[in-house]
């Protein structure tokens, strides 16, 4: 008999705390988003640190193995985190300039598509009457002709290259 009342204790508390989940559910997820933003930086800090440490162990390993001289194994961890921390950036500036040329060339290609899409989509409005009819006065009118796409790709492209154009340049 005790056993029963356990067990019916046991599934009406689950009943209530699924209920209670299920009633709080927006403040739930309030609060774990506010937890997942709080620690996300810890997170981060955590998986860089970790990331770090493969690299100085390695030139801690390698670089100060066979050196005797007390002086510079003081600075033989500072020295390994120094290189570390230049390795990543090295890697970070090597992958930027292998990739932002050729995501500008992708960009380039889109956006010199745009003029025949655009009139594609044009021909395609004029020929059927009932999707002017569902578009605005401004669109239907549009004439795509008057348009300088010289100019629009290259605000495009300036735009694209703007915050890339100093790693591009290196």
């Amino acid at each position: 008999m005790n056993k029963d009342k356990h067990v019916l204790l046991r599934a009406v508390l689950s009943i209530i705390s699924i209920f209670l989940v299920i009633y709080y559910w927006k403040h739930i997820t309030w609060g774990m988003g506010k937890f997942i933003n709080v620690a996300n930086p810890l997170i981060m800090g955590a998986m860089i640190a970790y990331i770090l440490n493969i690299i100085m162990k390695f030139y801690e390993k390698t670089l100060f193995q066979k050196i005797k001289n007390e002086n510079i194994l003081k600075f033989k961890r500072t020295i390994s985190i120094l290189l570390s921390l230049g390795s990543i950036v090295i890697l970070f500036i090597l992958i930027a300039r292998l990739i932002i040329p050729e995501l500008k060339s992708c960009i380039e290609v889109l956006v010199s598509g745009i003029p025949a899409f655009s009139n594609h989509i044009i021909d395609l409005i004029k020929e059927n009457p009932h999707i002017q009819d569902l578009l605005p006065e401004s669109v239907s009118t549009l004439n795509i002709d008057m348009v300088n796409w010289k100019e629009v790709i290259d605000n495009t492209l300036k735009w694209f290259t703007l915050g890339a154009g100093t790693v591009i340049e290196y």
